[in-house]
């Protein structure tokens, strides 16, 4: 009996802190709920739904805004996450936005495809155009699709040049 009582103690006090988080920090909340559960699209379409019901914005991903998880901005809207984009991962998603921090904004998919031959290829720049996350690169969605195929072989022989002990002239 009485480990039951310490249980229902332990369990109370984690029901308290989270009701607190949610009422006083709902959009931080829902990211962070959102980041743990990015894998799982009906249990986040669910949690994104309840941030709709409390009028928090979601933004939709971009190369340029998003991050490898969800996260809340300056106006407290939710930033989807690039790694909840299917077929991207938070490997590609980290790569993707270290690299936007080190460097600037990324332009065009040329711009994208020049990171890393492992961290971008054909099916994630794929989907990345397909959910809007290159919206705000130069070129619409249908341009973009054209192109990948030339961005990649622009992306692999930067790579190649990279690796080379030769310089250009």
């Amino acid at each position: 009996y009485g480990f039951n009582k310490s249980h229902s103690t332990a369990y109370s006090i984690i029901s308290y802190q989270t009701a607190w988080l949610k009422t006083h920090y709902m959009a931080e909340f829902l990211a962070a709920n959102m980041s743990s559960e990015y894998s799982d699209t009906d249990r986040l379409s669910i949690l994104i739904n309840d941030a709709k019901e409390h009028n928090i914005n979601i933004v939709p991903p971009s190369v340029n805004k998003s991050r490898e998880f969800f996260y809340v901005n300056n106006k407290g809207d939710i930033v989807y996450a690039l790694s909840a984009i299917k077929n991207v991962g938070y490997k590609s998603a980290k790569i993707i936005f270290d690299y936007k921090q080190s460097n600037s904004k990324y332009s065009t998919l040329f711009d994208l495809c020049s990171i890393d031959s492992k961290a971008v290829n054909k099916k994630i720049l794929e989907n990345l155009v397909l959910s809007g996350a290159c919206d705000d690169l130069d070129g619409n969605r249908s341009e973009k699709m054209n192109t990948i195929e030339i961005a990649l072989k622009y992306g692999q022989k930067i790579s190649n040049d990279k690796n080379s002990a030769q310089s250009s002239l």
